[in-house]
């Protein structure tokens, strides 16, 4: 058995792999077992009189890709989400760095675990429980009309997709986040509900270029 690195509330799919003397032990994405009820039941406690929720998506600055090492006469040397880097990552940091986005507006930055939930008058950015993956605090709202995500995909490896997003709530305030795509190439986007949310976004989604 493999050492593996990563809190329990985390194993939620695990898969390993061996090739060529190479062990990576991988998470599928956290947005896995998250419902759609469980939005509904939050956004009844945040929603405006005759406000509807028309979609919503599962985001997160934190990875599921948690363990990759490398077996070496006998030894195994592994490393933590924390010392993952997603090349995804670097891409958007780069492209915000040519935006003009206030660093104050930066909202959250801390929280890692969010599901944005858009309404037919707001954009809610609300976060998720690391023991449970249930709804919890609202972060932001801002008026969907000012709002635009920016976003592309990126394709990290064995099979792990990305879409990275960067809303901009039309009100001086910004978030950067993630969605799963797939991960060893099994589909995310079922649980994610990414792409039900990007066609209620409509043209207030918009592709960013290299």
């Amino acid at each position: 058995m493999f050492p593996f690195q990563g809190h329990a509330r985390d194993r939620i799919t695990a898969r390993d792999a061996a090739v060529n003397g190479v062990y990576t032990t991988a998470l599928v994405c956290p947005s896995m077992g998250f419902k759609r009820v469980w939005v509904e039941d939050w956004f009844a406690g945040h929603a405006e009189a005759g406000e509807q929720l028309l979609s919503y998506a599962v985001t997160a600055t934190w990875t599921g890709v948690v363990v990759t090492g490398t077996y070496d006469s006998g030894s195994f040397t592994s490393a933590s989400a924390g010392d993952l880097t997603l090349k995804g990552e670097e891409m958007m940091r780069e492209r915000i760095a040519g935006m003009p986005l206030d660093p104050e507006g930066h909202v959250s930055p801390l929280t890692q675990t969010t599901f944005l939930a858009l309404t037919d008058r707001r954009l809610l950015l609300g976060s998720r429980s690391s023991m449970r993956n249930r709804p919890k605090d609202l972060l932001h709202a801002a008026p969907a009309d000012g709002v635009r995500v920016h976003w592309f995909d990126h394709h990290e490896s064995v099979g792990n997709r990305f879409r990275h997003l960067l809303v901009e709530f039309g009100d001086g305030h910004w978030r950067a986040d993630r969605s799963g795509l797939s991960a060893f190439g099994k589909d995310l986007t079922g649980t994610s509900n990414i792409h039900h949310f990007f066609e209620a976004l409509g043209p207030r989604a918009v592709p960013l270029e290299g």
